[in-house]
C-alpha cells in the first residue's frame, strides 16, 4: 500500500494536490466509517475491546484501518504545513461531523460499538500529530453543548457492557501518559465514577494487554483547529 506513498507526498508537499488529499483523507475516512457495522457480534461477557484478530474478520473495518494507517503514514512524512492541513481536514471532515454524532446514538449497542471503534483508533495511531487531534476531539469538542469526555465518563455508571467498553477506552487514554488527559479525566469524574476509575487504573497498571503509546501532545491546548 505504501509503494505509492512517496509520489502522493511529493505532490501534496508541492501544493498541487491539496484539495485531492483533503477529499481522500476526510471524505474517504467518513465514507469508510459509514460502512462499518453499527453493532458488533457478541464475544462473551468478558469482551471489552476490539483486537486485531477481531477486526481482520470484518472487511469494512479492514478497509477503514488501512485508510487510517495510510493517513498516519502520510502525516508522518509530509511537510509541516501540509501536515497541519491534513490533520485539520481529518478533524473537521471526520471527527466532528461523523464520529461525534456516532458517539451519541440512541441504542446502547450502537454507542458501545462506536466507543470500541474510538478505542481501537487510538491504539492504532503512532503519529503524534494525528493522535493529538483525536485527543483534542475527546477533551475539547462539544457535541450539542456537552464535551465528548463528559459523555464518555457518564457511561461508567451505565449497563455492564457499555461500562467496561468505556473503561477500556479510559485504559487506553491512561496508557498514553499524557498529563493533560489525566488532569481532564480526574476533573470530569464524579464520586462514584472516581471509585470505578481508580479500580480500573490499578488493573491497567498490572496489565498491558492493549499496549502503550507514547504521547507528545503539547499542542492539545493550542487554538482550535480550523
Amino acid at each position: 500500500m505504501f509503494n505509492s506513498l512517496n509520489p502522493i507526498v511529493r505532490a501534496s508537499n508541492s501544493g498541487i494536490t491539496t484539495p485531492v488529499v483533503k477529499q481522500v483523507l476526510a471524505t474517504g475516512l467518513s465514507g469508510l466509517y459509514s460502512s462499518l457495522p453499527t453493532k458488533l457480534e457478541e464475544k462473551g461477557e468478558d469482551w471489552h475491546c476490539i483486537l486485531k484478530d477481531d477486526w481482520l474478520l470484518l472487511p469494512a473495518l479492514v478497509q477503514f484501518m488501512n485508510s487510517l494507517e495510510f493517513c498516519n503514514a502520510v502525516i508522518q512524512v509530509a511537510h509541516p504545513l501540509i501536515r497541519t492541513q491534513l490533520v485539520s481536514y481529518i478533524y473537521n471532515g471526520f471527527l466532528v461531523p461523523v464520529l461525534a454524532p456516532a458517539l451519541h446514538k440512541v441504542t446502547v449497542e450502537e454507542v458501545m460499538t462506536t466507543t470500541a471503534y474510538l478505542d481501537l483508533f487510538l491504539r492504532s495511531i503512532s503519529e503524534p500529530a494525528l493522535l493529538e487531534i483525536f485527543l483534542r476531539f475527546i477533551l475539547l469538542h462539544r457535541h450539542e453543548n456537552v464535551h465528548i469526555l463528559d459523555t464518555l465518563t457518564s457511561r461508567i455508571n451505565t449497563p455492564f457492557r457499555l461500562c467496561v467498553v468505556s473503561l477500556a477506552l479510559f485504559r487506553t487514554l491512561i496508557g498514553l501518559h499524557c498529563e493533560d488527559v489525566m488532569l481532564q479525566l480526574v476533573l470530569s469524574l464524579t464520586g462514584s465514577e472516581v471509585h470505578c476509575f481508580l479500580l480500573w487504573v490499578t488493573k491497567a497498571r498490572q496489565s498491558q494487554s492493549c499496549g502503550r503509546l507514547a504521547c507528545w501532545t503539547s499542542g492539545i491546548w493550542s487554538p482550535a483547529i480550523t
